[in-house]
């Protein structure tokens, strides 16, 4: 006997199968086409009983794992939206195949997970229309419990069982109505000031509740869109939680959004909030001392042509991670705030200077104000660094980057009473160097690589986003502009959820080992979200470096090195690199992302840069798509 899978399958395959029962060798048992025949029956009629007897397997499935998806059998409540009795569907209920209650078969055509477009069904089946939209169980009866906006989660009070038929999303009447049985109930968003929260008015909106099982339990936090609802898991809710979250800002001019040309976040779509005078501040920006704010305001962003100042990571980051804890069930306000000072080096920010002493100030004052507005609790959640271009050459960055951590963490701690740790995030400069009349040493170490090195030494503590040349730069030097900055943002908000709010562990792509064999380079990537992929359409080529390709390129020290013939895609996180000839000089390097010329702006398409991305599909608050970008990297190889 044989353990036997249920998988969904990626289009085309050997079988057109839509999916199938196989075993560990891709073996098929029993499938159904995306045509709906029934594979491995002897010519049974669909809906037949069969026994072990009658069961063929058509041979050997060529597939990567990346092509399969585990799907599962569930029950459904008979008032589910395609009428199914029972179905195949896979983690976020997407539907593979299903029998209805009066005895159709319903099956798709398309991409594995339900996506795709319905096709004609064979003899005896019906074509799902509603193809890529999830279904949700509702496996036992629930009530509603109206819960206050205290407990963080969106007040509703509704008894749920049906789909949500229609829709309002007009404020201040935000609600959507459920018909359950004879009576309809609506369930409203609960979110303070009628604010944007989205509605269920579309496929992809939501709304989240808290249900009790009926006849008691504990409560779960639910997610529902139109086509029904499912259960958060818990490992998504916020440990810790404060009732206002603050995230405070440090580094050098791109910490302040310099030069970002302009201001794109000039209203607050959710409850988030900065100090009364603003993110950026003159005296406090500028290593003189801070004069303490009289209040909280909704966080926004302005420009200031006078100081050149603009956009910062702020808004990206807290309305991103707003917007994707809302979807996680959770309601938490962030503050933001700013003590980063243009131009200055570790040296003028690290503890006993002028800009560490704001930053406490500014902690000590959050907690005042936060305290006289109401907030039930306050605590800081996390320090985000924006820095290194004039640390280029400092050896031991990395060094002064843990430093930094821990004092801030410990002086913090001690102002606010919290129990909760404090991490440093910080991304990988991308820019800056060009304007130092420097390109990367070919020799030495430089800040980008001794962050990535800080993040690996100080796990959980300093935390990478990763690289930063995905992101626009403008024209006259190191500087982003303001839609750069605010995707930036963003990337601090991924690492921060699944960090701080999911206390899970985060390491950006990165490689995990190299390894040399002749002409061949073998190199095995942390990968948040494989597969990989050469990506040449959101970031060029770079070619600053005969025989490079993709970013990569091989150094020694016999000054011939040999050039990258093919680098090729071996698997979900793997690639083969091809070198034109074997190495035969000393100090053997694999570089990533790191010669350019000292002339060319920073950025997707100059500066240092490289293709090798993930398949994240996460998505800013603002619509940025947010893949993981290979890091800065140089690394000795055998």
């Amino acid at each position: 006997m044989t353990d036997l899978e249920i998988v969904t399958l990626r289009q085309p395959n050997l079988y057109n199968l839509a999916f199938a029962v196989m075993d560990q060798a891709y073996n098929v048992a029993f499938g159904i086409t995306t045509a709906g025949t029934i594979v491995g029956i002897n010519q049974l009629p669909a809906g037949s009983i069969v026994s072990g007897s009658n069961l063929t397997l058509p041979g050997n499935l060529t597939l990567n794992n990346g092509d399969l998806n585990d799907l599962e059998i569930i029950a459904i409540s008979p008032s589910n939206y395609l009428g199914l009795a029972f179905a195949f569907v896979d983690q976020n209920y997407n539907v593979a195949w299903g029998i209805t209650a009066s005895g159709a078969v319903i099956n798709y055509s398309g991409a594995s997970g339900g996506g795709g477009s319905s096709s004609s069904a064979s003899s005896g089946t019906a074509s799902l229309n509603q193809t890529g939209n999830p279904l949700a169980p509702n496996v036992d009866p629930v009530t509603v419990v109206s819960v206050p906006d205290a407990s963080n989660v969106q007040q509703v009070t509704a008894l749920v069982s049906q789909p949500v038929s229609t829709f309002n999303s007009t404020s201040p009447n935000n609600y959507a109505t459920v018909t359950s049985g004879p009576a309809t109930v609506q369930l409203t968003s609960g979110e303070a000031n009628n604010s944007t929260q989205p509605i269920p008015n579309q496929d992809q909106s939501w709304i989240t509740f808290l249900k009790t099982p009926v006849g008691g339990g504990a409560p779960a936090i639910m997610k529902m869109n139109r086509w029904g609802q499912h259960q958060i898991p818990a490992t998504e809710s916020y440990e810790n939680a404060y009732a206002l979250s603050h995230v405070m800002i440090s580094g050098q001019s791109l910490s302040i959004g310099a030069a970002a040309l302009s201001a794109l976040s000039t209203t607050q779509p959710f409850s988030n909030v900065m100090f009364n005078e603003g993110l950026v501040v003159f005296p406090g920006n500028d290593s003189n001392p801070w004069v303490p704010a009289t209040s909280l305001v909704p966080l926004v962003e302005y420009w200031n042509s006078a100081q050149d100042f603009g956009e910062t990571i702020a808004s990206g980051f807290a309305n991103t991670a707003y917007q994707w804890m809302l979807e996680a069930g959770v309601k938490m306000p962030l503050m933001m705030s700013n003590m980063g000072v243009g131009g200055t080096a570790y040296s003028g920010l690290k503890k006993g200077t002028q800009a560490y002493a704001n930053g406490q100030l500014q902690v000590s004052t959050a907690k005042s104000l936060a305290a006289a507005a109401g907030y039930a609790s306050y605590g800081v959640r996390a320090l985000l660094i924006v820095h290194g271009e004039a640390d280029e050459v400092n050896n031991v960055y990395d060094q002064n980057i843990a430093t930094w951590q821990q004092n801030f963490e410990a002086d913090t701690m001690a102002l606010t009473g919290q129990s909760t740790n404090i991490p440093l995030i910080l991304c990988q400069t991308s820019g800056g160097f060009n304007d130092q009349g420097s390109s990367f040493l070919p020799s030495g170490q430089y800040s980008p690589q001794l962050m990535l090195q800080a993040s690996v030494n100080n796990p959980g503590k300093v935390i990478l986003t990763g690289p930063s040349y995905m992101c626009q730069y403008n024209t006259g030097g190191p500087h982003m502009v303001a839609a750069g900055y605010r995707k930036n943002g963003a990337y601090f908000a991924k690492a921060w959820m699944k960090t701080v709010f999911q206390n899970k562990p985060w390491r950006p792509l990165s490689p995990r080992s190299i390894v040399r064999d002749g002409l061949n380079v073998y190199v095995d990537f942390w990968v948040p979200v494989p597969p990989i992929t050469i990506d040449l359409v959101n970031v060029t080529q770079p070619n600053f470096v005969a025989g490079s390709k993709y970013g990569f390129e091989w150094w020694d020290s016999s000054g011939a090195p040999p050039a990258i013939s093919a680098i090729n895609v071996t698997g979900p996180t793997s690639i083969q690199i091809v070198l034109a000839s074997v190495p035969t000089g000393t100090n053997k390097q694999l570089r990533y992302a790191y010669s350019f010329v000292a002339t060319s702006p920073a950025g997707p398409t100059s500066g240092p840069r490289g293709n090798l991305r993930d398949s994240d599909p996460a998505v800013s608050y603002y619509g940025d798509a947010l893949y993981n970008w290979c890091v800065h990297f140089n690394i000795s190889v055998n």
